[in-house]
């Protein structure tokens, strides 16, 4: 038994008509509620903000690393090496202090 070519016409006409009417009666989804929004942004600030945290925690120790380099090179330095070999005397503890240690302003 074969059907017809006004038989699949019909039918396939049904079914555009069932999918026509299951597209148009299909409800959409509300847009989320501010709240929701609100939360998000809330979120993102926080992100932001512990980003900023953690951008100056690095630049600090960064700092603190390139302190410690210099005090370091400072120590090690040659000159400081030969302050500390002469006689203890005001003038040598003056000059161990002068090229030994980084000034307070660095």
């Amino acid at each position: 038994m074969r059907a017809s070519n006004l038989q699949i016409a019909g039918i396939l006409g049904l079914i555009s008509i069932a999918l026509l009417v299951m597209i148009i009666t299909h409800k959409r989804q509300p847009p989320p509620p501010p709240v929701i929004a609100q939360e998000q942004s809330s979120v993102e600030g926080y992100v932001s903000k512990l980003e900023q945290q953690r951008e100056l925690e690095l630049d600090e120790q960064a700092k603190a690393a390139k302190q410690a380099k210099l005090s370091a090179a400072k120590r090690n330095s040659v000159e400081c090496q030969f302050w500390k070999q002469q006689k203890p005397s005001a003038k040598t503890t003056d000059k161990i202090k002068e090229s030994c240690e980084l000034p307070p302003t660095q």
